[in-house]
């Protein structure tokens, strides 16, 4: 089967350099890289008989990658492990994942595990993939930049009709694996405000995105035409304020500072992207309650108890439990609930966490570990852990090294959401975050030519 399975590849690959020109070539492989992205932001549930989810997961994003290897020559994907700084980056990666494999052999939900461990090997093909292009074809890494921006209006759009739009909110319940809105509220008094997280599954992954978005638009700025910029900055900090992710708050606040102490971004775009981005927050009601929350010392204890050092607590005591090997990928997700709860209890035993109608109840849903850090530590152990820990290292010198600082400054970023969140490592749209990142870091984050269209 694998016989004919190459030699079907490599027919095709003869009559694609045989027929596609280069250019045509590139502009294929464009088509299907948004397709790809389009897909990793709006996951429309498929319902196909006789197939698992996760077998549905690789059916739909397979037209990409047959496309990548068909369109770019073989040599493209074995050259890029000829460059050095591309393989002291890569062979932790690959490392980890089999690590993340033998850890799931022994997983309490095997299944979680080996799904989870498919998906980062999953991505990181992707990632190949994607360093692979940007060698092949010289303007892709531009094009992954300026995609990525784009894409964002459709992260943005999805959040303004998901809180202005009951039936969106509905359709994006039912077909694109959205949660039901008490996972994502804030309280003003009785009733509860909707944090529209849009397309994707997490409020704060939105956050995130859209302030990774901003970065690169901010640092990019030249490369865009005015009312593209500042309506992207304006209706972004508008859903940004309505999300109140207070992580890609400070992080977004961090690069603004940045590139204003060092004159990264011109002081007159600074200054207009700063009004913009604090006058369309200060006008979303979240906005508000996020505000008062800070002066409210019940709220601030009830989040300090029950909250993320709860989890994180958990998450240590499953890691100590595995300490090796650790207790597989994922596998923090489905003991979770148990876990924080044995943790509240042994802090007060009179704590309510099974009567809905005393208003001192609390709920506990299932979690990811919120700190990437733990989340190595508890499903890969100390084995995936120093690994992790490398890789940081590495990539942290490499960017001082050659004086990539804005590269520095997003990985910095990008570790210190990572470090707060739900949505690390295990959200796909992260890792395509992730991607994304990888390759704009080999050009500290910059598009490399200024169109005369953008400039007008």
């Amino acid at each position: 089967m694998s016989l004919v399975s190459n030699l079907f590849l490599k027919l095709l690959k003869n009559i694609a350099f045989n027929m596609i020109h280069k250019a045509n070539a590139y502009r294929i492989f464009q088509a299907f890289w948004v397709y790809f992205l389009v897909l990793n932001i709006a996951e429309l549930n498929l319902n196909i008989p006789f197939l698992h989810v996760s077998v549905i997961l690789f059916i739909k994003y397979t037209p990409f990658v047959i496309a990548a290897f068909v369109l770019i020559p073989f040599r493209e994907f074995t050259g890029i492990f000829k460059d050095r700084v591309f393989l002291f980056k890569i062979i932790p990666l690959f490392v980890l994942i089999v690590i993340a494999f033998i850890s799931s052999n022994y997983a309490q939900f095997p299944e979680t595990a080996f799904s989870t461990s498919r998906r980062m090997a999953f991505y990181t093909c992707i990632l190949i993939i994607c360093v692979s292009a940007s060698r092949y074809f010289e303007e892709a890494p531009d094009f992954f930049i300026r995609t990525f921006i784009y894409s964002n209006v459709l992260v943005i759009l999805g959040s303004f009709l998901d809180f202005y739009v009951p039936q969106f909110h509905v359709l994006l319940v039912d077909s694109f694996g959205r949660p039901e809105t008490y996972h994502s509220t804030m309280s003003i008094g009785s009733e509860k405000i909707m944090r529209p997280m849009g397309f994707l599954t997490d409020s704060n992954l939105t956050a995130f995105s859209i302030a990774i978005s901003l970065g690169l638009l901010l640092v990019n700025y030249k490369n865009f035409g005015r009312i593209f910029r500042y309506s992207f900055f304006a209706l972004g900090s508008y859903i940004f304020g309505m999300l109140v992710s207070r992580a890609s708050l400070l992080v977004c606040i961090l690069t603004v500072i940045v590139f204003f102490s060092f004159k990264i971004v011109e002081k007159k775009e600074i200054y207009i992207f700063t009004v913009l981005f604090v006058f369309f927050q200060l006008i979303t009601p979240q906005t508000y309650v996020r505000i008062a929350s800070f002066f409210d010392k019940s709220r601030f204890k009830s989040e300090v108890s029950y909250g993320r050092l709860t989890i994180w607590e958990a998450s240590f005591g499953l890691f100590k439990e595995n300490m090796v090997i650790g207790a597989g990928p994922g596998n923090f997700f489905e003991v979770s609930q148990q876990r924080i709860r044995d943790v509240l209890l042994s802090q007060n035993p009179n704590i309510n966490l099974d009567n809905p109608f005393l208003k001192s109840y609390h709920k506990i849903d299932r979690v990811n570990p919120h700190n990437i850090f733990l989340v190595m530590l508890s499903e890969t152990g100390l084995m995936g852990f120093s690994v992790f820990l490398a890789l940081i290292g590495l990539l942290i010198y490499i960017y001082i090294k050659e004086r990539k600082y804005i590269s520095l400054l997003f990985l910095l970023n990008i570790i210190f959401v990572s470090s707060l969140s739900n949505f690390a490592p295990h959200y796909k749209f992260y890792l395509i975050i992730c991607i994304v990142y990888f390759i704009a870091s080999n050009k500290d984050m910059k598009i490399s030519s200024v169109s005369s269209e953008a400039n007008q």
